[in-house]
């Protein structure tokens, strides 16, 4: 199976205006796993989710900027990291690529980044803002 086939296209960007964005439920704080990756579509956006190891639940953009791999199939999470399935890129909490290790503390690769998503817990429900 290929992550990044010939013809991928990035998804088109639909930047929205904050008035636009709304609070959607996400799941349950449970179902969220902490050491794999979990994939959801709200709003037509296809985002992932993982718990870091304090169990903040962490949400991104469902799409490797690098070559578009989606960070949902077959992604790890190691050191409060998801690791790209394709290049093993790591992302972190904030979206910053590490390139290759998950333990690095400075110099990201900056046009490698992905978009984090605000997120809040209510009860045992979790929301994205999308």
């Amino acid at each position: 199976e290929s992550f990044s086939p010939a013809e991928f296209n990035y998804p088109a960007e639909t930047a929205k205006e904050p008035a636009q964005m709304r609070w959607q439920t996400l799941d349950g704080i449970d179902n969220i796993p902490s050491d794999t990756v979990a994939t959801y579509n709200l709003s037509g956006e296809e985002l992932v989710a993982y718990r870091d190891s304090k169990g903040t639940v962490v949400v991104l953009d469902a799409f490797c900027p690098h070559h578009g791999a989606h960070l949902g199939h077959d992604a790890r999470v190691e050191a409060d990291c998801i690791r790209c399935p394709f290049h093993h890129f790591y992302f972190n909490a904030e979206g910053k690529c590490r390139a290759n290790n998950p333990e690095k503390k400075s110099g990201f690769i900056k046009h490698i980044s992905t978009k984090p998503r605000q997120t809040r817990t209510l009860g045992n429900t979790v929301e994205v803002l999308v």
